[in-house]
């Protein structure tokens, strides 16, 4: 299954719930694939510990000479498992880079499919704000989750992000589905927090997907997981309430029971 995690809002955690799941579920014996194609610079391959990454392959080099730079190829192994396919500062040029290089949606699907077979699930980081490399992990993916926090610009940052889905499964990859919408950093207490679960949920009461019943919640150990580059299922209690959260999420979106 090919999972691309997908935000218009930045801060929204999204690198933190593609680390976090991906950790767990490989902790459990699935073989997992990760995709840093943020052009952040690689926050997500810093996050997994990689060293020297503007002196390693990564994910441009496939856009530029895929038989040479394949995933097969340049695939970090990160723990039991879990694998990562990983970016640097270069990613910043994926537009550029693609539009000079490949002039095709279904670059990244191709890239995919030569692997596919090697894992049970591969998970894309994509960018925080509207580009190319959304449209190329769409396309080449099953699901969709959209990580969102409840503040007023999640409201329209994830209207965006719907409006993109729509887009590319009429015109490119009819397969693909929304699996779930997630909260994260969810404050139950928070009035706002409140105010804006209540608009979302008005808003698409009557949509073909739906938001998870597992919410992320603000935790300390999540932060701490950052800093011990594990996932919070590994660093933190069994009883912290962020690696309850990931297990209960790995459950309900995957159907990976703890």
């Amino acid at each position: 299954m090919v999972v691309s995690f997908l935000t218009e809002q930045g801060g929204v955690g999204k690198t933190s719930l593609v680390f976090n799941l991906g950790w767990y579920i490989a902790s459990k014996g699935y073989k997992t694939l990760l995709i840093d194609l943020d052009p952040q610079g690689g926050n997500l391959s810093r996050l997994l510990g990689v060293e020297d990454l503007d002196n390693r392959p990564g994910v441009v080099d496939t856009l530029v000479d895929p038989v040479k730079y394949s995933f097969s190829k340049i695939a970090v192994n990160i723990r039991e498992n879990l694998d990562l396919i990983p970016a640097n500062e270069d990613a910043m040029n994926i537009p550029e880079m693609y539009e000079k290089n490949v002039q095709d949606v279904a670059f990244l699907k191709k890239s995919i499919d030569k692997v596919k077979k090697k894992y049970d699930y591969i998970f894309i980081d994509t960018s925080p704000a509207p580009s190319i490399s959304h449209i190329l992990s769409l396309v080449a993916s099953d699901q969709l989750i959209i990580p969102l926090i409840p503040d007023v610009k999640s409201i329209a940052a994830t209207q965006n992000v719907i409006e993109t889905y729509r887009m590319v499964k009429e015109n490119s990859n009819k397969k693909l589905i929304i699996g779930g919408l997630v909260y994260n950093k969810y404050e139950q207490r928070s009035t706002i927090a409140q105010i804006v679960k209540e608009a979302l949920d008005t808003a698409y009461s009557k949509a073909d997907f739906s938001f998870t019943k597992t919410k992320i919640p603000v935790n300390t150990d999540l932060v701490r997981a950052w800093g011990a580059k594990k996932g919070v299922t590994d660093s933190a209690k069994s009883s912290s309430k962020g690696a309850k959260a990931y297990r209960e999420l790995a459950a309900e979106l995957f159907g990976i029971e703890e």
